[in-house]
């Protein structure tokens, strides 16, 4: 489920830690380059 960014992370930290590094990549990739 990957609604904001921002609420990924805080899914990371209060999901598993299994999906620490696929969640940093999901925010990587939904993260818009300025």
């Amino acid at each position: 489920m990957d609604l904001a960014p921002q609420a990924g992370v805080v899914n990371i930290i209060t999901k598993r830690p299994t999906n620490d590094w696929h969640g940093s990549l999901s925010l990587y990739t939904n993260q818009p380059e300025k």
